[in-house]
């Protein structure tokens, strides 16, 4: 796996740590008083956001859970203590996966 698609992976595997971040804010931000049509649309804004990060939280678990046990990088004795892990902490574990398994794995030759 080259660099770049490991920092790719790791901008990815954030993205739903920010949202959280946003998420918390908006709902701390948000404003009864106003029209129910803009409070709606925000709402409804803010649901299909929330479906999309749930939607990438699902794949970057998968891909993670396939990176596991596809590759020879984690131990076999570790490898169903992380699918665990991964499955049950998600965001907050996957950055230290990404780091200890991802980040630190021999980069690849193209040509092997």
């Amino acid at each position: 796996m080259t660099k770049s698609v490991k920092v790719l992976w790791a901008i990815l595997t954030l993205l739903p740590i920010a949202y959280f971040l946003f998420f918390i804010s908006f709902v701390s931000s948000l404003d009864q008083t106003q029209p129910a049509a803009e409070l709606n649309e925000q709402l409804k804004n803010m649901f299909y956001l929330h479906i999309l990060s749930m939607s990438l939280m699902v794949a970057l678990i998968l891909s993670y859970v396939v990176y596991l046990f596809k590759s020879g990088v984690v131990p076999k004795d570790k490898r169903i203590l992380w699918a665990v892990v991964l499955v049950a902490g998600n965001m907050f574990a996957m950055p230290f996966f990404w780091f200890f398994y991802v980040w630190r794995a021999p980069v690849k030759s193209v040509a092997e």
